[in-house]
């Protein structure tokens, strides 16, 4: 195990405890189950897990609970859910000790099993999944806004986390490639995380497992930039200008992060 493994190793017992089919994440189970008391046995052949409580035996397709069963990925130090509790985990701890605390909004969507999929997939490659951006003002007091081909409105520079950076860079790189304008974050604006939920055909009902789930982060930091705007041709963004007051063509999400 190479020093970094080790260090991740630490980082997930210091974070999750000792993981193991019921423990670890608290949203992974129903308040009303007592992990304790649960007795679990899977099945690779069937690909099925079976989970008794107070002598009650329910059996579960492995694919529709919120663990990994032990088959899937044994050779492997973190399953992709696990990589994307612990990246995002560590990500808002560096924050939280650069910038101080912050209000953390949090939101669940359930997603249909080949979106649900496919966020994991961009965990495995980036490590977690994330996206920044940032509201720009300037020594007037002016607001850096873009347009989006895909957003309506104006709105504030973001752009999806990508790896081998941290959110701040996310938000300035992005701030910088799609506008021209160099900026720095100086705090927090908004700070949500939000549970990704795969789709499960099953009713849930009092008592049992929830479905299996990870986080996405979004950060919008607040920043400090000047300079003349500059909109490369191939940025994502078609238009960017400084506003002394935000246009009424605003989005509604920006409208309110200026407001606060």
């Amino acid at each position: 195990m190479t020093g970094e493994d080790e260090q991740r190793a630490e980082d997930a017992e210091e974070m999750l405890g000792e993981v193991d089919l019921l423990r670890g994440d608290a949203d992974w189970v129903d308040e009303t189950v007592d992990a304790d008391d649960a007795e679990v046995e899977a099945d690779e052949s069937t690909g099925t897990v079976s989970i008794t409580v107070d002598g009650e035996t329910t059996e579960y397709d492995a694919a529709d609970l919120p663990f990994d069963p032990p088959w899937k990925h044994e050779d492997e130090q973190f399953s992709p859910r696990m990589q994307a509790r612990l990246g995002a985990s560590r990500e808002l701890n560096a924050l939280r000790e650069r910038f101080g605390t912050y209000e953390l909004v949090e939101e669940r969507t359930v997603n249909e099993p080949e979106l649900y999929e496919g966020g994991l997939a961009v965990v495995e490659e980036y490590g977690m999944l994330a996206d920044a951006g940032a509201v720009v003002r300037d020594e007037a007091g002016r607001v850096l806004l873009v347009r989006h081909p895909e957003v309506d409105g104006w709105g504030h520079p973001s752009a999806t986390y990508e790896g081998e950076e941290s959110l701040v860079e996310t938000a300035e790189r992005e701030v910088r490639e799609s506008t021209g304008v160099e900026a720095t974050a100086t705090g927090f604006c908004y700070v949500r995380e939000k549970h990704i939920v795969r789709e499960v055909e099953r009713e849930i009902e009092p008592g049992e497992l929830l479905p299996p789930s990870y986080p996405m982060v979004t950060v919008v930091f607040t920043a400090e930039g000047d300079g003349d705007v500059s909109v490369p041709d191939d940025a994502a963004v078609t238009e960017a200008r400084w506003f002394e007051e935000p246009p009424d063509e605003t989005n509604t999400f920006t409208a309110e992060l200026l407001d606060r």
